[in-house]
This record gives structure tokens, C-alpha cells and sequence, in this order.
């Protein structure tokens, strides 16, 4: 609420807002907050898996071993870093659009971006994309770890499929092995070809 005078709590204000404004003054603000939240959550997590997948590729390309061991963790930030920008810079007209009508009731959406201007609406993106990127950049590193952790599939390299002809060898080689032992051994006591000297 921004004006504490407006109802001592949530449901007085609920009471009052229908009776001044009806029905849709609950949902003034709704196509704004979706102008901001939508792009800025698909464009996070967009630019995040985009961004991971496109630096796993070239260091695959270079030949680098146990990439997700040695620098997952500095991907994961970076790759976060990039998306929070993105999420902010795509976001930023929704949010200015937003604040203006929070601070000024009865403005509507169209007015607020009449009083913006194509530059106004993004004011203050430097300070936003640092506020966005710290928190971003977290929730990412939490997510990945996450993901690790119950063996979803993070972005990068897919391990290596087993060859099946290792498998069949693994599967078949022991019982030939018990089989030939007791002949081999029996050619070494019989001195035959091969013997051990």
C-alpha cells in the first residue's frame, strides 16, 4: 500500500478500493506488472540457457576436459550475470510504467507512457540492472546446484553414451575367462607351447 492512511489493513483497503473504483481498480495495475514480469522472466531463463549452452560448445570445441567440474560454478555466475542485464533491460518499461502509476492514483497506462517518453521509461536501468543482476546471478547459482544435485540435465556437454561393445565385453569376457583358465593352466603343466620356462 503506498499511502499507510488509505486503510488500517489489508482488508479495509480491499473494502474500500471496490467501493471507490469498483471491481477493476483491483486489477489497475495488471497489465503493467505482466509488461515486466513476463519478459522478464522468459528472458532470463532464456539468455541463461542460450549463454551456458554457447560457452559449453566452445570450450568443447578447444578440446577442455571436466568443464562442469573445473568452471561450472564461474559459468553458472556469468551465464547469470548476462540473463539478470538482459531481464532488466527488457523489463524496464514495465517497471518505470508501473512506479509512475503507483505514485500517482488514477493514472492509467497509456498516460504513463504519454508522461514517460520513448527515454523516460528507461530511467534509472543502470541502478535497476545491478539490483536485478545480484539477485539473478544467486538464484542461478541455486537453481544449477539444485539441478546437479537430482541429476536433472544442466546445460553443456551431454556425457558421454557408453559403447556398446565395451558393454558386451564387460558382459561376455568374465565367463571366457573362468573358461579358459583351467585350459590354460593345463597346457602349462603339460609343457605344451607357450609354457611358462
Amino acid at each position: 500500500m503506498a499511502d499507510p492512511s488509505f486503510a488500517p489493513n489489508m482488508f479495509a483497503s480491499l473494502g474500500k478500493l471496490v467501493r471507490t473504483q469498483g471491481i477493476a481498480g483491483i486489477y489497475g495495475g495488471l497489465i503493467p506488472i505482466m509488461c515486466k514480469q513476463i519478459p522478464f522472466t522468459i528472458t532470463q531463463f532464456l539468455v541463461f540457457e542460450a549463454a551456458a549452452t554457447v560457452i559449453y560448445k566452445e570450450f568443447a570445441k578447444r578440446d577442455f576436459k571436466d568443464v562442469g567440474a573445473k568452471f561450472g560454478t564461474g559459468i553458472t555466475f556469468g551465464c547469470g550475470v548476462m540473463s539478470g542485464v538482459a531481464a532488466a533491460i527488457v523489463s524496464q518499461p514495465g517497471d518505470t510504467v508501473l512506479s509512475v502509476m503507483n505514485k500517482a492514483p488514477g493514472t492509467n497506462l497509456f498516460q504513463a507512457v504519454q508522461q514517460l517518453g520513448p527515454a523516460g521509461m528507461y530511467r534509472g536501468l543502470g541502478a535497476r540492472c545491478v539490483h536485478v543482476t545480484s539477485f539473478i546471478a544467486a538464484q542461478f547459482l541455486i537453481y544449477d546446484s539444485i539441478k546437479r544435485a537430482f541429476g536433472i540435465e544442466v546445460p553443456g556437454p551431454p556425457p558421454a553414451a557408453p559403447d556398446p561393445r565395451l558393454s558386451l565385453a564387460r558382459l561376455l569376457l568374465p565367463p571366457f575367462a573362468r573358461a579358459l583358465t583351467p585350459l590354460r593352466a593345463g597346457c602349462w603343466r603339460g609343457g605344451g607351447e607357450g609354457a611358462p620356462g
